[in-house]
């Protein structure tokens, strides 16, 4: 007797599971880029910390920090868990 496989019916591709599926592409999207954002923003606060220890002058540093200050306070604030409503 030959195995015969159960076939049931297809998987629905409705609209909503569409739009889930795109709105999961682009968190997976965006949360990458944020991470590379934020990567290399602290590579620059390092690579200018460095410099000012080598220099010995710290405003390097003070730039680079006043740079991303407000734009990585904003991208933190947005993407730190449970501090946003989930709509």
């Amino acid at each position: 007797m030959a195995f015969k496989p159960n076939i049931g019916e297809g998987f629905p591709l409705d609209a909503q599971l569409l739009k889930a599926r795109r709105n999961l592409l682009e968190e997976i999207t965006r949360s990458h880029l944020t991470a590379v954002v934020l990567i290399v923003a602290v590579l620059f606060l390092i690579g200018a910390a460095i410099f000012g220890l080598v220099d010995g002058s710290f405003d390097r540093l003070g730039a680079v920090w006043n740079a991303l200050a407000a734009p990585l306070g904003a991208i933190v604030g947005y993407y730190l868990p449970g501090r946003r409503d989930a709509g």
